[in-house]
């Protein structure tokens, strides 16, 4: 789907620039999806990756960071939902992680496994302003206590922290998946191979393969 759009808002979210802009159509979105959007402005050469942080009837939520030359009022194209997103499988207890500090992303997540009626809890160094009651908020160090109670685990970070993690962690006969942020230019269209991510599988790229893969299948370069 590619629409063009407005920007009508803008905030700071932990220091870092968030937003919301005007849909004219639904769009439906799967959590760890991702769009391409381009303002058009000659000092922007590339499109930028945007997540959706929320998805209300006209409007969609983006999460931080976004460009710092982004204005409220700002016309942009939108590209997507792209990639692959989260698979969230009907369980009781739901274990998020976000690895970089910025829980925005895993905002689409954590209300689906509410509206699942599944206990959520939140692993993270930064607290976020807005969060719903029902979902827990406890220190990223404390993540591996919970192998035994959690039925689900979503990280969310960067390449080299997803694999640090990975290393870190043990939670035998739980799915594991993870959002690998890293730089998606192309977004499928050229297979440039910028966002290459090793797998037991071989070589995947993030643009179309991901951003969300399997813990599992994930391997160091």
């Amino acid at each position: 789907m590619e629409l063009n759009v407005e920007l009508v808002e803008l905030r700071l979210e932990g220091g870092l620039l968030a937003g919301r802009i005007h849909v004219p159509v639904p769009v439906q979105i799967t959590a760890g999806q991702y769009f391409l959007a381009a303002s058009g402005r000659p000092d922007e050469a590339l499109a930028a990756v945007v997540f959706p942080a929320g998805n209300m009837d006209g409007w969609l939520d983006l999460a931080p960071p976004l460009p710092s030359a982004w204005l409220a009022g700002t016309l942009l194209h939108l590209r997507g939902p792209l990639g692959r997103g989260f698979r969230l499988p009907v369980v009781r207890r739901v274990a998020l992680a976000a690895l970089d500090g910025i829980t925005a992303r895993l905002r689409l997540l954590w209300n689906q496994a509410l509206v699942q009626g599944a206990e959520v809890a939140l692993f993270t160094r930064r607290i976020p302003a807005s969060l719903p009651d029902a979902v827990e908020v406890l220190p990223l160090e404390s993540l591996p206590d919970v192998s035994g109670w959690a039925e689900y685990l979503a990280l969310d970070g960067t390449l080299p922290q997803v694999l640090e993690w990975k290393s870190r962690l043990a939670f035998p006969g739980v799915a594991v998946e993870a959002l690998v942020n890293l730089p998606m230019p192309c977004g499928g269209m050229g297979e440039c191979g910028v966002c290459s991510v090793r797998t037991r599988r071989g070589w995947k790229h993030a643009c179309q393969d991901g951003p969300v893969f399997d813990l599992y299948e994930l391997e160091a370069l």
